[in-house]
């Protein structure tokens, strides 16, 4: 019998449904075992109708349009038979679509897609079918659901209606479903389902007529050790209302943690604990706040630990963010990347990064001009934030211009700006924030969430990686932070020269940058831009 494996990559943009591609390999093999056809088929999302090609390797390829945008999954239901899932609006609703891809390798090589069926207010984000079961099995990104119908398999008509078998806080890894993974084993009742590699495998099935889900630690190394992956710290300092605004909510300082049900201590970056929270289910992302007491700097690691327990310490570094990324004209943009484990006193390879993924796809290239916004966190903890709602707006000291390509047929772009750190250690605990801001044709523009991460000790990020033997790695990395012990005035000083010193940098490396840029004519024409866009959708 077969072993399903469904993947999905997706682009992480507002809209997690729109996922980009899914891809099944595979091989056929003899009775001997000895394998006698290989080939993958690829589904990516395309403009007007997705596509579905089939490459049989050492014999060619070919190519068949889906019925649907937005592409779910495959899963290969017979040598000659795959099943396909994808999603596509119809008049303001939400349609999920199953079809199968009919595979003819001779005279020619060719694919039918048959059987398609349409399902109403069910994105079928991931499908698979149990044939020891005869149930296709269906996950809903858009209401964080699953559902489940018979079906007998191909030959037979797909179901009309689904119904539904999880949701709410018993859906697991429903914070995470874009990178799902869905597994059917052979001959064992309903389906495994995960999200990343961090985490182990979901057990949905039924048993005495009720839906249980049981997690599978034996696949993952260190699966009792719980993870931070969300990292995230929302800090309100500083963060000032405009246009009158009164609900200005930058966020609690959270961090988001997962493992299994029961204790769980957060480490400083010494390894004494200075928390300890209490996990009620196994592995579902729950809130904590961080404690008064904890001045937890972005960038400089924090840790957990299952308290008595010989399970690895979990390390990972929080990043400071304000607002939600906003998407404009064709392009959704992803939460700002500050990769703080590269932001050392001295560096030279170190980028601030952010992702795109393209709505309308063009034959042709395309060059969209962006911006990046930098700014300090200033010595009294204020940082120049502008909060609106759920949408905040940096007020910057220095603007990066450049533009991000965007290829042909290109579902995703990134964005990149190199920054040369001086190497003075007096700079390490210096927070740096950013924000990116892409103009789009039709003079929108897409910008993304304000973040950001202190500048850390030379030598240290890499010495300092999720390694429970790098306690003294990350002793060093506090002992290193002298912004934190110098008074307001040296700080003050320091903030000029780091701001001069960066200019300059950049101009010997050939980037247009401008200083001063909350005065300047550029920032002045793109906040309001911003603005008016915020204002669209409020």
């Amino acid at each position: 019998m077969f072993l399903a494996l469904c993947t999905a990559l997706s682009a992480q943009g507002n809209d997690p449904r729109d996922s980009s591609y899914a891809c099944e390999w595979y091989a056929i093999k003899d009775a001997s075992g000895a394998v006698t056809e290989s080939g993958c088929l690829l589904a990516r999302r395309g403009t007007p109708l997705a596509t579905l090609k089939w490459s049989l390797f050492g014999q060619g390829e070919v190519q068949k349009t889906l019925p649907f945008y937005r592409v779910g999954s495959l899963q290969k239901l017979t040598d000659d038979i795959f099943l396909v899932s994808g999603s596509k609006n119809a008049q303001q609703q939400e349609v999920g679509i199953l079809c199968l891809a009919r595979l003819t390798r001779s005279p020619v090589l060719q694919i039918a897609i048959t059987d398609v069926r349409e399902v109403a207010n069910l994105d079928m984000h991931r499908v698979a079918w149990n044939p020891s079961e005869n149930l296709i099995y269906a996950l809903n990104l858009q209401a964080k659901t699953v559902h489940v119908s018979a079906w007998a398999g191909p030959g037979h008509p797909f179901p009309a209606a689904f119904g539904t078998i999880l949701s709410g806080a018993a859906v697991p890894y429903s914070y995470a479903w874009t990178w799902t993974r869905m597994k059917v084993d052979p001959g064992v009742a309903g389906f495994r389902m995960k999200s990343w590699d961090l985490f182990p495998f979901a057990w949905v099935r039924s048993e005495s007529g009720n839906w249980v889900v049981t997690f599978d630690p034996s696949l993952l190394a260190n699966s009792n050790q719980p993870v931070c992956v969300k990292a995230s710290i929302y800090a309100p300092c500083g963060a000032s209302a405009i246009q009158g605004d009164s609900s200005v909510v930058a966020g609690p300082k959270a961090i988001l943690i997962a493992g299994p049900a029961g204790s769980c201590d957060l480490l400083d970056s010494s390894g004494a604990a200075i928390a300890s929270y209490s996990l009620s289910q196994s592995w579902q992302y729950e809130s904590f706040d961080l404690p008064a007491s904890v001045n937890a700097v972005p960038g400089l690691p924090l840790g957990l630990r299952i308290p008595g327990s010989s399970v690895p310490e979990f390390w990972f570094r929080p990043t400071v963010r304000f607002g939600a990324p906003v998407a404009g004209g064709d392009l959704r943009i992803s939460r700002g990347g500050a990769w703080s484990e590269h932001c050392a006193v001295g560096s030279s390879d170190y980028k601030v990064t952010a992702s795109h993924e393209v709505l309308n796809l063009s034959a042709q290239e395309r060059n969209a001009p962006h911006q990046l916004w930098l700014g300090f966190r200033q010595p009294s903890g204020f940082d120049p934030v502008d909060v609106v709602g759920s949408v905040a707006i940096l007020r910057p000291d220095l603007i990066y211009s450049g533009t991000t390509k965007i290829l042909a047929d290109a579902e995703l772009a990134t964005s990149v700006q190199p920054i040369a750190i001086p190497a003075d250690p007096s700079m390490a605990g210096v927070v740096l924030l950013y924000q990116w801001v892409v103009s789009n044709p039709d003079s929108s523009v897409t910008f993304s969430d304000v973040f950001g991460t202190a500048i850390l000790p030379a030598a240290a990020p890499r010495a300092a990686k999720s390694k429970a033997n790098a306690r003294s790695a990350l002793a060093g990395l506090v002992a290193g932070m002298t912004w934190k012990t110098s008074s307001a005035k040296a700080k003050e000083d320091l903030l000029s020269s780091l701001r001069s010193r960066l200019f300059l940098e950049a101009k010997r490396a050939g980037h247009a940058v401008v200083k001063n840029a909350a005065a300047s004519p550029e920032y002045r024409f793109f906040r309001e831009a911003m603005l008016r866009q915020v204002a669209r959708k409020r």
